[in-house]
């Protein structure tokens, strides 16, 4: 997988906000929850602001494996202003509330 992530960056397949989101998803699966933030806050850099939402929900889910309860809610918040017709983030916020 690494392998794949490191091909597509050099080859500039996709978008690299696409890319940054994939490997700090891979980064959390294998439990690199530092290697996966930083992943994620490069998509957000580089996301256009429309799809800046997917990074930060994946943001979210990380903080909240921590413990991060508050600053969770707060990326949900803003990921729900950027995209309030995703459902699933309005349900995520009501479990993290709870």
């Amino acid at each position: 997988m690494t392998q794949l992530l490191v091909g597509f960056f050099f080859q500039k397949i996709g978008p690299s906000w696409v890319l940054y989101n994939l490997a700090g998803l891979y980064w959390r699966i294998n439990g690199n929850n530092y290697h996966g933030i930083e992943c994620l806050r490069r998509s957000l850099f580089y996301a256009p602001e429309k799809y800046k939402d997917v990074p930060l929900v994946n943001l979210a889910n990380i903080l909240y494996k921590w413990g991060r309860i508050d600053d969770t809610v707060t990326i949900m918040r803003e990921a729900v202003n950027v995209n309030d017709l995703e459902v699933k983030r309005h349900y995520f916020i009501i479990v993290v509330c709870k």
